[in-house]
């Protein structure tokens, strides 16, 4: 493995995940994310046969993302990778997609899967149609028999032939509603593609996604919020001093490398805002919003308020913090729009939600009050493809402000807007 020369290649790997200051430093001082880009340094450097890797990208600055693809591309060995990322999708060779408990494969990288999955699911869509339109026809035939079974004049020593038919007819009935309905995504651009008649089979009987029914049309521009000469930090300031406008209908995604001061500076912001205090990490200059500024947030971590909150009571809890009345009813009804099960997921603790769950969570916190300006911090992170192209959909329908810290280069993409890059003092 080349002693000589490995703690030099293993440093290196370490700044590139900015551990390299870190590398002496004892495991337990390391946060939970380092320990997780120690984990993958562990495996580049491994020469495993095979490694399994769990959402590796999550949380990465673009640097890191761009050095864990250029190893991925460039490792020899087998790698197997859970990830809903499409820039690390669009590296691999081969996807297995679970759904409807089984597994797909489609060989090739996330855009052959894209094209192969809008025909595999054409295909399906065709096969449903005809089930469904066996099953009526089945029905009609079913009412035909037992009409005609009242009314047949036969002796008693023969069997009524329309029973006979009757009760043939409702076990194919029985069989054909007992198949499971597939679920059926196909993105966005694929469905455009799609033959008309296909199309609107396609929007009929597609997979539920999030459903997101707030979104906000802002009635004329203005200054939402005003950034004034101002640095953020702890102990010292992070960044340049920094001067910024931001308008109605503005998309302003925040760039720069891990540490450099972007979340620090977005909680600053909400602070400032939210409170009438002056935030502790504004270390110079003023953050000032309009008086009619509505701002709401999606953060990496859910806040740990809700955490001993049951679904149902962190929905409320939510609704209540925007002085909001909701139902019992309409909870139910947020619920399902946002893919949970009303009935069995309601009473389930935030702290045992899974990642997705949480996700999603958030999301329902974002649009609970129409706001009239957004701040995104890694949004997709979590989301499954069906979900992240529904937000993606609701977010370019969006009229008001957009301010987001996103490495998903499919994302910035689609929000487009001005790049404010940040960089370290």
């Amino acid at each position: 493995m080349d002693y000589y020369t490995a703690e030099d290649r293993v440093r290196r790997s370490l700044d590139d995940y900015q551990l390299g200051q870190a590398a002496d430093r004892p495991m337990s001082s390391l946060s939970g994310g380092q320990k997780r880009f120690v984990e993958l340094v562990r495996v580049e450097h491994s020469h495993a046969d095979i490694a399994l890797i769990d959402e590796p990208t999550n949380h990465m600055d673009y640097i890191a993302k761009a050095a864990f693809l250029k190893w991925f591309a460039a490792c020899k060995h087998a790698v197997v990778v859970i990830t809903h990322d499409r820039d690390l999708l669009q590296q691999v060779q081969r996807i297995i997609e679970v759904k409807d408990k089984q597994a797909h494969t489609f060989p090739g990288n996330y855009d052959a899967y894209l094209r192969q999955n809008a025909q595999r699911t054409a295909a399906h869509l065709n096969e449903y149609d005809t089930v469904q339109r066996r099953i009526e026809n089945v029905k009609k035939q079913i009412q035909a028999a037992r009409a005609k079974k009242a009314g047949w004049g036969g002796t008693a020593d023969k069997k009524n032939p329309f029973v006979v038919i009757e009760n043939k007819l409702r076990k194919e009935l029985q069989e054909l509603e007992g198949q499971e309905r597939p679920s059926f995504w196909i993105d966005q651009e694929s469905v455009a593609d799609l033959r008309p008649d296909v199309g609107e089979s396609y929007h009929k009987h597609k997979a539920k996604t999030i459903r997101i029914r707030r979104i906000v049309g802002e009635e004329r521009v203005r200054d939402l919020l005003i950034i004034d000469n101002v640095q953020v930090g702890y102990d010292r300031p992070l960044f340049e001093k920094l001067s910024l406008h931001v308008q109605t209908g503005d998309r302003i995604q925040l760039v720069g490398r891990n540490g450099v001061g972007k979340t620090t500076l977005v909680r600053s912001i909400i602070d400032a805002v939210r409170t009438d205090e002056r935030p502790t990490t504004l270390l110079h200059g003023k953050i000032s919003g309009d008086a009619k500024l509505r701002l709401n947030t999606y953060e990496q971590e859910i806040d740990h308020a809700y955490l001993q909150m049951t679904l149902a009571q962190a929905i409320e809890h939510i609704y209540d913090t925007f002085e909001l009345q909701i139902t019992p009813e309409q909870i139910m009804r947020v619920l399902s729009d946002y893919l949970f099960d009303p009935y069995a997921d309601r009473e389930h603790l935030v702290s045992n939600l899974s990642g997705g769950q949480k996700a999603r969570l958030q999301l329902i916190k974002l649009f609970a009050n129409t706001p009239n300006m957004i701040i995104l911090d890694e949004p997709t992170n979590h989301l499954d493809l069906p979900s992240i192209e529904e937000l993606e959909a609701a977010l370019a329908q969006y009229k008001g402000a957009l301010l987001y810290v996103s490495h998903d280069s499919y994302l910035s993409k689609q929000l487009g807007g001005n790049q404010l890059i940040l960089e370290t003092l």
